[in-house]
């Protein structure tokens, strides 16, 4: 893991006057809204499932939150994400029902539930792809996100700290160039990630008339 305040000497060049303080709470602040809009952090897990209980706490990696769970799979079949009132609608039992899991909710952001609740045990039976982001008390990130995107990040940090006009680095033309850069950073991580950050090109399926 990289410390937030590895990424200090990429911002402190631009934000003389800013309270170091200051500056760690716009880099972690950058950190977070990077993984939102990018999705980038991701993680399987495999979670094991016992007989009746639908309730499955979603496993965190250090200093993170969840920001979406992309995709779960129990027992090699792949659950369809379900809102609380369409599950309210289409099964008027979810809450006590069991069987074969079908589909997934989460009734908070730490919780997802199984509808309906297994009736058996399978101890590696869930597998879920979930994106991640530093929590607000996070000292540290990943540290491919730290080598990988680091100015991206302090570019974001920088715009908002350029924003501010209790800072002696207060300049709205800064604050707007940097806060460009890194929503053009977002925007090819973005792309990198839905690659898988591999240099493979999008394959387009031939269509024959």
């Amino acid at each position: 893991m990289a410390a937030l305040s590895d990424f200090l000497p990429y911002v402190s060049l631009h934000c003389t006057g800013a309270p170091e303080p200051s500056m760690l709470h716009e880099i972690r602040s950058a950190a977070m809204l990077f993984c939102e809009r990018t999705r980038a952090w991701k993680a399987l897990q495999t979670v094991s499932v016992r007989a009746g209980r639908g309730e499955i706490e979603i496993p965190l990696e250090d200093d993170a939150v969840v920001v979406v769970i992309e995709e779960a799979i129990f027992d090699g079949n792949k659950l369809a994400p379900m809102a609380l009132d369409e599950l309210k609608n289409e099964w008027r039992d979810w809450i006590t029902q069991t069987g074969t899991p079908l589909h997934f909710t989460q009734l908070d952001p730490d919780n997802l539930r199984l509808v309906p609740k297994p009736n058996a045990d399978y101890p590696k039976g869930l597998t879920l792809r979930i994106a991640y982001k530093p929590d607000r008390n996070a000292n540290t990130v990943p540290d491919w996100l730290y080598q990988q995107y680091a100015e991206v990040i302090a570019a974001g940090a920088i715009g908002r700290l350029a924003g501010t006009r209790a800072f002696p680095c207060f300049d709205p033309a800064v604050s707007t160039y940097y806060l460009q850069l890194f929503t053009a950073g977002c925007d090819r991580a973005l792309h990198e990630a839905d690659k898988s950050f591999t240099r493979t090109p999008r394959r387009v399926r031939a269509r024959f008339i």
